[in-house]
């Protein structure tokens, strides 16, 4: 799950933004996003995967288990663009859909940035991004696919509050 995760937060999306003049004389902008290139989870599941064997052999035990699970929560979160960790770690919070007002409000973005962070989150398979009328005000918001809804389960939001070891912990072990 972490894998795929990670394979999809690091996805590439090139974006095209450009403003012009309509005929009526309004200045527009539009955006165009290319085709998502998101890497196998292969790849990025061997990776934790041999980061889980290697802090199982600096603690002294032969076995990977849940325990090791915070460090690779870790490194697999930060090792994506922060925005996108930033708005995903939003969807985690609740399960309400996150609107772009919220994203300005609380990640403290454009408008712009925060329509754009929704629709990448959308491309990547992340987040649907929708929108809702009220009050004849249209308004974009995003919510977790349904494949990603275990992050956010009970159970990941306890191993994510786990913080692995310090550097200085592991100085002390020895």
């Amino acid at each position: 799950r972490l894998a795929q995760l990670l394979a999809r937060l690091r996805g590439i999306i090139s974006v095209a933004a450009y403003e012009y003049e309509s005929e009526t004389g309004e200045r527009k902008q539009v955006a165009h996003y290319s085709y998502p290139v998101i890497e196998l989870p292969d790849r990025a599941a061997l990776m934790l995967y041999n980061l889980a064997r290697g802090h199982v052999l600096i603690q002294g035990r032969t076995q990977i288990s849940k325990q090791d699970l915070p460090l690779l929560i870790e490194v697999a979160l930060s090792s994506a663009p922060q925005d996108r960790v930033q708005a995903f770690e939003l969807l985690l919070k609740d399960d309400k859909p996150i609107t772009a007002r919220r994203l300005e409000k609380e990640l403290n973005y454009s408008r712009d940035s925060a329509y754009r962070t929704m629709k990448t989150l959308d491309i990547l398979q992340l987040a649907t991004l929708s929108q809702m009328q009220e009050k004849g005000v249209t308004e974009n918001f995003v919510t977790i696919k349904p494949d990603l809804e275990w992050f956010q389960s009970e159970e990941f939001q306890k191993l994510r509050s786990q913080k692995p070891w310090k550097l200085e912990d592991y100085a002390q072990s020895r």
